[in-house]
């Protein structure tokens, strides 16, 4: 059996995002608040590790008893696992990225949670409400953190 590792990937993502902020030119206001949002929500967050993949579950023994139990344990969490392929490199995110460690902000959607990212406003008519997740990851290559835009 493995051992549990501390990983910080958090701690590391938020120092350099924090260090990003300051770059970010003064008539970009939106942006700069949409990444200091980011920023705000994984700092708070409830951090988790997770093995190798996040693998959690046996894909193939996956049952409607586990979907059913899939709820987060606080309103803003962060699951950081390590992405490790058998050749020992990261694995691939789109246009071919090689990332070894990953970060899944969730959040609980709420209208609070609306407030503060304007954009999901839109979704708060769902009936069964739902969860947030911003995916964070590590490029290998440029050897940095990485957030996915809020709205693409």
């Amino acid at each position: 059996m493995e051992s549990v590792k501390s990983l910080h990937y958090s701690a590391h993502a938020l120092e350099q995002f924090k260090q990003s902020a300051l770059t970010i030119r003064k008539d970009m206001p939106g942006i700069h608040s949409a990444f200091m949002t980011v920023v705000s929500l994984l700092q708070e967050s409830v951090k988790f590790i997770l093995p190798n993949h996040a693998d959690l579950i046996d894909m193939n023994d996956l049952r409607q008893v586990h979907i059913n139990m899939a709820r987060l344990p606080f309103p803003v969490v962060a699951l950081e696992a390590p992405w490790i392929h058998p050749d020992g490199g990261g694995g691939d995110k789109s246009g071919g990225v090689r990332s070894s460690k990953r970060i899944a902000l969730c959040m609980i959607f709420t209208v609070e949670l609306a407030e503060r990212i304007p954009e999901l406003v839109v979704f708060l008519k769902e009936e069964h409400g739902g969860a947030v997740v911003i995916p964070l990851w590590w490029d290998d290559g440029g050897s940095k953190w990485t957030m996915r835009a809020l709205a693409e």
